[in-house]
């Protein structure tokens, strides 16, 4: 798992399972606890910078997966509404 503290700057955050539904948008303060396993992305907004820690919460294998980058179709539709 992973927790993501927003610090400053504009974020996006989207799991993989919803990218047909809209993702959130991260402003600081905004704290997102993400399970295990959970395929997802963060980043800035598009014009933006995002400044944010990122917590490992699997001390045991500390791993993280890459994978491929986000199109951008599906970046750039997440932040047409906040989401509380």
């Amino acid at each position: 798992g992973q927790l993501l503290i927003c610090v400053s700057g504009e974020g996006r955050y989207q799991e993989r399972a919803s990218y047909a539904r809209p993702g959130r948008v991260l402003l600081p303060g905004d704290v997102v606890e993400i399970a295990p396993g959970v395929e997802h992305w963060h980043g800035a907004a598009p014009g933006s910078w995002f400044q944010h820690l990122a917590i490992s919460t699997n001390p045991g294998s500390n791993k993280t997966d890459w994978l491929e980058p986000v199109d951008e179709a599906v970046y750039r539709s997440v932040g047409a509404k906040r989401e509380v």
